[in-house]
């Protein structure tokens, strides 16, 4: 995905990196969150499933019912498949640049955590973070966040890059991004290379204490747990055939046979015979052909008649009747949604109202403007629609030559594949070949074991036989044990019997019930039988009285509802009369609006035809004072050239006298055309000029208050999340400082401990050698 401008990325960007739940998982379980999140990353196949699948197949899979960890993974996997070609930038240049330090392995993980920190780092807050980066090893996490956290790293390998997919603000925010968290990304990278330090030391000590006092631990081989392999049957041996001879197929005759020929025969003299028979035939006329008919006649009177019937006149219709002015009944929800919407209405009058009388303005220019400018943006709209369809055209013949060079490639490779099939083929053909060799040679060898068959089945026998009397001899032994130990048991039953029936022989004493007297259990509630039907009495007199008032009470709301519901109704019928005097009161002024406009388009017509006959009139006057204006002219020039024709230079000086005041008449003409032009030219500019002026001052003014308003907010945001970040460096720098120092005393003590324990081991060894 590519962003055309600047505002658009920004835009996408923001929208598409929504707030991530704020689901904060205890420190037990990012672990687990983290691994959940890569292993959903590495198993997504584009090519089989959609991401929502995809989602939706692994929470199943993994039994994830929480929405908190729901939300969590499913936003990090959408962020990192849309942002993948942005983050692999990173990440690839991490493994260029740091090749010796990351392995091929943990390449999905890179790609997760620096989604996180390019992306999702000021959304998700750098505690979170931290938690997370904490939970995988140090050394992996230490490489990374020295690199990430680097803005040189940035500019000079990943801007370029970033800049061919994206705008140019977007990767400055994102650069800036990450700058604004350097303190306690800076804190966090010292925290892991004291982690990567104390682990390498610790690993020092051990190595020094096993090569001081351990002893070396001997390897003590043990025998192999192997099972007898079991005797393989003989091969069968398959028997010989000697290959079938089948008889040489018939010899046919080309052409046709004697029964074929003796039948077209037959054919043709049956026809010979047919055409001699009818040579001479006539065809038979009947008489009624040769009478007179006046069918034609028949035929024009039918036709006549049947036209005679389609001349008709249809009977006229009687008019539509009225339909009765009935009201309609209407239910009480009808009545309340039309209450509404009247009141509605009002309020929108009563606010239009109060908006001239505070504002002193109308609205409808704002409306005109408004409606003129979704017309531009859905021109624009349609051209952009026409742009896609003609890309999406060059994209589909583009894929359409791809699809080709990929069938020919596919060729090449299917040619090569048969090739290799066929070696193969070979091969497996002398695999077979010297498998059959070795199967003849164990059933050889199989054949010269089976005169040791005997021998051993033998010996089984005697060890079968041997172990069935041991076991006999154990089942009978045991058999007398669990017969005595029955014996013993129905003793004991029946003892326990007798001393059962002895308490039951013993005479019980009746009680009676007395419904006046309490049970006497020390209860709290306790009551006779006759109490408790009373009170249950009273309470039921007390329900019925209640149920009583409920209903009294539903009657009296019932009625109510009942009366307001004719008010409204009563109402709604006065709007609708009020609506329908209003409407067709809009409606003759339409009328009258379009008779008017007619007839001011009329008059219009009228005068500009009047206008036009004047116009040609008065043409016509000049062209025939123009016509009458030549001819006068023609004979004043007849007779000065018969009167100068004495002399040829007259001529030609009259003659160029006359051309260079043509001359000066058209240049003094053009001139005054062009001083026109050039007048209504710079009114016009000057107009345009004030109107442009004019607009620009107000965009600026407007513009300045939006920036203004805008520099305010973004000045207290600042200023908040300033303290906030002061306020939590400080508590970081707190704990980081108490956790140095504890670490501080236990360095301390485990050098202090690990001097103590060589002392002791010297001392000891110095002890035994003396």
């Amino acid at each position: 995905m590519t962003l055309g401008d600047g505002q658009s990325g920004v835009a996408g960007t923001s929208g598409e990196l929504t707030q991530l739940h704020h689901a904060e998982p205890l420190e037990d379980d990012c672990p687990k969150l983290m691994s959940l999140a890569e292993a959903m990353f590495v198993t997504f196949n584009p090519d089989k499933k959609t991401v929502d699948t995809h989602i939706d197949e692994f929470f199943k899979e993994h039994r994830i019912n929480s929405k908190d960890v729901q939300g969590f993974l499913s936003q990090i996997f959408y962020g990192s498949i849309r942002f993948r070609k942005f983050v692999n930038v990173l990440v690839s240049s991490l493994y260029h640049t740091q090749s010796g330090n990351v392995l091929r392995n943990d390449r999905n993980m890179y790609h997760i955590y620096a989604y996180l920190a390019l992306l999702r780092l000021s959304d998700l807050g750098f505690n979170h973070f931290r938690r997370l980066v904490l939970v995988k090893d140090a050394q992996k996490m230490l490489v990374f966040l020295k690199y990430v956290f680097n803005s040189k790293n940035l500019v000079d390998l990943c801007k370029d890059e970033w800049m061919k997919l994206y705008d140019v603000t977007f990767v400055k925010d994102v650069i800036r991004d990450l700058t604004y968290f350097q303190e306690p990304a800076d804190d966090l990278i010292e925290l892991l290379e004291e982690r990567v330090f104390m682990s390498a030391q610790k690993k020092e000590e051990e190595a020094a204490a096993w090569s001081l006092g351990g002893e070396k631990k001997t390897t003590v081989p043990m025998p192999f747990k192997l099972t007898m392999t079991k005797q393989k049957a003989a091969p069968y041996e398959e028997p010989t055939y000697e290959p079938i001879k089948a008889k040489p197929a018939p010899k046919f005759l080309t052409g046709k046979t004697s029964i074929d020929v003796a039948i077209e025969r037959a054919k043709e003299e049956n026809k010979r015979k047919m055409k001699k028979k009818y040579e001479n035939a006539q065809t038979f006329v009947p008489s009624v052909a040769s009478r007179p008919s006046n069918f034609e006649k028949v035929c024009k009177e039918v036709r006549e008649r049947e036209e005679s019937l389609l001349n008709f006149k249809g009977v006229k219709p009687r008019p539509v009747p009225k339909v009765p002015d009935v009201q309609v009944q209407l239910n009480v929800a009808t009545v309340l949604r039309e209450n509404a919407l009247h009141q509605k209405r009002i309020e929108e009058e009563k606010k239009k109202a109060e908006s001239y009388e505070q504002e002193l303005r109308d609205a409808s220019e704002f409306e005109e403007w408004q409606a003129q400018m979704k017309r531009l943006d859905e021109e624009n709209r349609r051209k952009e629609i026409e742009r896609r369809r003609k890309e999406m055209g060059k994209i589909a013949k583009k894929a359409m030559d791809a699809q080709k060079l990929r069938i020919e490639t596919n060729r090449e490779e299917a040619h090569g594949l048969k090739q290799l099939l066929r070696s193969l083929g070979e091969q497996h053909k002398q695999d077979i070949e010297s498998i059959e060799v070795m199967n003849k040679e164990s059933r050889a060898r199989v054949i010269n074991d089976r005169g040791k068959v005997a021998m051993v089945r033998s010996k089984m026998k005697q060890e079968r036989m041997s172990n069935a009397y041991s076991i006999k001899s154990e089942q009978a032994l045991n058999l007398d044990k669990i017969a005595e130990y029955g014996k013993q048991e129905l003793a004991q039953k029946k003892k326990l019997i007798e001393k059962v029936k002895v308490p039951s022989s013993v005479p019980r004493e009746v009680k009676t019930f007395d419904p006046t007297k309490t049970a006497e259990l020390g209860l709290l509630d306790e009551m006779p039988l006759t109490e408790l039907h009373e009170r249950l009495k009273l309470e039921r007199e007390a329900a019925q009285e209640e149920e009583r008032n409920r209903r009294a009470k539903i009657r009296l709301m019932k009625m109510q509802r009942s009366e307001k519901l004719s008010s409204l109704l009563a109402e709604n019928t006065q709007f609708r009369k009020i609506a329908s005097i209003q409407g067709a009161a809009r409606r003759t002024h339409k009328v009258e609006k379009e008779k008017l406009q007619i007839n001011k388009e009329r008059e219009k017509l009228e005068k500009s035809m009047m206008k036009t006959y004047s116009r040609l009139k008065e043409k016509q006057t000049q062209r025939n004072e123009a016509i009458q204006a030549l001819k006068k002219e023609e004979q004043e020039i007849l007779a000065q050239q018969q009167s100068q024709a004495a002399t040829k230079g007259a001529v030609e000086e009259k003659k160029f006298r006359e051309l260079t005041m043509g001359a000066e008449r058209e240049i003094k003409l053009k001139q005054v055309e062009k001083k026109k032009e050039a007048l209504i030219y710079e009114a016009t500019k000057v107009k345009e000029n004030r109107i442009k002026m004019a607009h620009v001052q107000r965009e600026k003014h407007r513009k300045k208050e939006a920036l203004d308003a805008y520099d305010a907010y973004v000045k207290t945001l600042a200023e908040l999340r300033t303290a906030e970040i002061a306020k939590e460096t400080k508590m970081k720098r707190m704990k980081a400082s108490t956790i140095r120092n504890h670490e501080k005393e236990l360095r301390s003590q485990l050098s202090s401990r690990s001097t103590l324990f060589s002392r002791q081991t010297l001392n000891s060894r110095e002890s035994g050698a003396s």
